[in-house]
């Protein structure tokens, strides 16, 4: 398949894919800006690729660069892997403004590889273990991390509160949840983070309300990390569970919170922590 490359699209697409976050005003409401996002991006990649402006793209491969690093990145035709990219390389909600020397990396929900493939550009030389429970997510996961040759291991569970087997909830295509319970759901196998015997320079997790778990029983684990990158969906946890991470998190790290409301990304260094002057 002919590779898409970032550079190759209009001006205009440029602008848009890097600075969506801030038009939102140009949209009455949230929906709308998503749809319109699918909708705008699917047509430029199908101008680039010759494909005929009515037909489907079922998948697609964009290259692009991360820190002077060409990396190939292969998207399915849905709206969670075009905001995951937009998020991730767009936004830049992952990058980490200090000097940390990062040998090793917990990505837990690990999606399609995208956090994966940004954080080893920025860390090549370190280590990954990738936690990614959904099947259909794991394939794409694969293709990623062997296509940029990522030094990764990859695990079939999902990160709780407990060692054991649970039911996630499928109802939506970007929310796949152990805690939002409703829709197509499936068994899974649940494991705490403790499975892991090392500790890790970078944990980064973005798994649907499962953090108030992975923080009830993996605190040891979590304050040994140098940095800790996430998202807290208030919107599942509610107040007061959300309320809680947040002062835990406060109290331990340095937090940069990079967007509000009900899906609170952040970056977080642990406090006390001395930047590397040979990074």
């Amino acid at each position: 398949m002919k590779l898409v490359s970032l550079r190759t699209l209009p001006r205009k697409a440029k602008t848009f894919v890097v600075g969506w976050g801030e038009t939102k005003e140009q949209f009455a409401t949230k929906r709308d800006r998503i749809n319109f996002f699918k909708m705008w991006t699917k047509d430029r990649v199908r101008e680039n690729l010759g494909r005929n402006a009515s037909g489907p793209i079922k998948n697609f491969r964009l290259s692009t660069r991360i820190g002077g690093r060409p990396i190939k990145v292969f998207l399915r035709d849905n709206i969670s892997d075009l905001l995951e990219f937009n998020a991730i390389f767009g936004r830049n909600l992952y990058h980490i403004d200090r000097k940390i020397k990062i040998d090793s990396i917990l990505d837990l929900g690990s999606h399609i590889g995208l956090s994966s493939l940004f954080f080893s550009s920025e860390f090549p030389d370190a280590r990954i273990e990738c936690v990614e429970p959904v099947r259909e997510n794991r394939v794409i996961l694969k293709k990623n991390l062997s296509e940029n040759k990522v030094n990764a291991g990859v695990h079939d569970f999902a990160i709780g509160g407990r060692n054991g087997s649970g039911r996630i909830f499928l109802s939506k295509p970007n929310a796949h949840s152990l805690h939002e319970e409703s829709g197509k759901s499936r068994e899974i196998d649940i494991k705490k983070i403790d499975f892991f015997d090392k500790d890790f320079d970078l944990i980064k997790f973005n798994i649907e309300g499962a953090e108030y778990d992975l923080f009830k029983t993996g605190k040891n684990k979590l304050t040994n990390a140098k940095c800790l990158i996430g998202q807290i969906h208030k919107s599942i946890l509610g107040p007061e569970k959300s309320g809680e991470i947040i002062r835990w998190l406060e109290s331990n790290f340095d937090v940069e919170y990079r967007t509000k409301g009900d899906y609170l990304n952040f970056v977080a260094y642990r406090k006390g922590l001395r930047e590397d002057s040979s990074v």
